[in-house]
């Protein structure tokens, strides 16, 4: 073969190659659901965009095939190249054209085509088209019937189908994540949406130590107080279940549910404990997914957290699991409260007991929160200690400067962002 002719054909074959190759990434990477969106946004190209959600597999096992010819095709036209220019030497000449051929196969059909397919994926398939069907429309109706004979000799041996491996093949949490960061990085998804569904992916890997409400803010009553006395607490406090202790809180006994009090008059003679209800306990390390479970099959809208010396740690409703989900739900009785505070372009002043999903939602940063759950208890962790006022530690680039405590607990945190994190937060 003339080299110069040879040569021409080479590079046309292996251009042809690199295009097959950007499409089958492209249409590859689209999915049935961008394919959709592409179908009302040009509906002049709905008949030929049906063709990929009706036979997506097909239509991408023909360009390959076709990529695969152009590909052989260029192999041995760069031997006979190769062999016309250096005939003495046979295994040198091979050598040459592996060579050859390699490096055009990796330039115009591996690198070049899946970066340009993966940018501009949803231009292409629907520029190219015509193309796809011109190319592919012969070969679909061979590659669905191989299609067929392959799945009647996976059905003679007991093989799994493709379209079984498909259904059966799993989808990370780490997968769902990186599709996740991709949509909010080209702005697919509201902000709220984006929070609701990282509180999903994260619901299955908290505790019931996590959300409850801690011990310190429950709100709890003896067993010897009056009927009296209860309703008062009640009006003042607005919850609908209170847990009923004897002696110490502790020995929590029952719990009380303000709709017994309502409408009904009480002699001298009723106590408090005629009207309590059986507690439901839960340990600290309870995962919140099974105990949402559990709160259906048991109708108990409240469970007391003990921990592992079977001291009350705090309590759990079903609105603090929700909460995980869909965020704050606040009604009439929840006072209302900035637990995050901006005092500058680059400062915040939060509570110490503001929890740390929070802040990290709200100024997109990525405190740890494999310990801790909140912003005091955060910085007690790292301190091993109960720090004075005035302390201060940095974690990945963030300072937390302790600005009120007491001997006990931390009542006020300053958090200092970093200029990248700060330049985020303002745009």
């Amino acid at each position: 073969m003339d080299p110069a002719v040879g040569f021409l054909c080479l590079v046309l074959l292996t251009l042809f190659s690199s295009f097959l190759t950007t499409l089958e990434i492209a249409i590859a990477s689209l999915g049935r659901v961008r394919i959709t969106a592409l179908q009302k946004e040009y509906p002049a190209r709905r008949p030929l965009l049906q063709q990929l959600l009706t036979t997506p597999a097909l239509v991408l096992a023909s360009i390959s095939f076709l990529r695969d010819l152009a590909l052989i095709g260029g192999g041995l036209i760069a031997l006979s190249v190769t062999m016309s220019i250096l005939p003495w030497s046979y295994g040198f000449t091979a050598l040459v054209a592996v060579a050859v051929s390699a490096l055009f196969v990796l330039l115009f059909r591996e690198i070049f085509p899946k970066y340009l397919g993966r940018e501009q994926m949803g231009s292409w398939v629907v520029r190219y088209l015509g193309i796809i069907n011109w190319l592919t429309g012969p070969l679909v109706p061979l590659m669905g019937s191989l299609h067929n004979l392959g799945n009647l000799i996976r059905s003679l041996f007991r093989l799994p189908h493709q379209e079984e491996k498909r259904r059966a093949a799993p989808v990370s949490e780490e997968q769902i994540r990186y599709l996740l960061e991709a949509a909010e990085e080209h702005g697919l998804l509201e902000k709220e949406e984006q929070r609701m569904i990282w509180r999903i992916l994260s619901y299955d890997d908290r505790v019931a130590r996590q959300v409850m409400v801690p011990r310190p803010e429950v709100i709890a009553i003896a067993a010897d107080t009056t009927i009296d006395q209860v309703r008062e607490i009640v009006q003042e406090h607005g919850h609908s279940r209170y847990p009923i202790y004897e002696g110490t809180r502790d020995n929590v006994v029952g719990v009380l549910y303000a709709k017994d009090l309502l409408g009904r008059g009480f002699s001298d003679e009723i106590l408090l404990r005629d009207l309590i209800r059986q507690p439901f306990f839960i340990p600290t390390i309870k995962p919140i997914n099974d105990l949402l479970r559990e709160i259906q099959r048991n109708k108990k809208h409240m469970a007391i957290v003990v921990d592992e010396f079977g001291s009350m740690a705090g309590i759990v409703t079903l609105e603090d699991i929700l909460e995980e989900i869909v965020g704050e739900i606040a009604d009439e009785f929840d006072q209302q409260e900035t637990p995050i505070r901006k005092i500058s372009r680059s400062e915040y002043l939060v509570d110490g007991d503001a929890e740390l999903r929070q802040i990290n939602e709200e100024l997109v940063l990525n405190l740890p929160m494999d310990g801790a759950v909140t912003i005091g208890g955060l910085i007690t962790q790292e301190l091993e200690e109960i720090p004075q006022s005035g302390r201060k530690i940095t974690l990945d680039g963030v300072t937390l400067t302790v600005e009120n405590a007491t001997a006990r607990e931390i009542l006020k945190v300053r958090i200092q962002l970093p200029e990248i994190v700060s330049s985020q937060n303002v745009n």
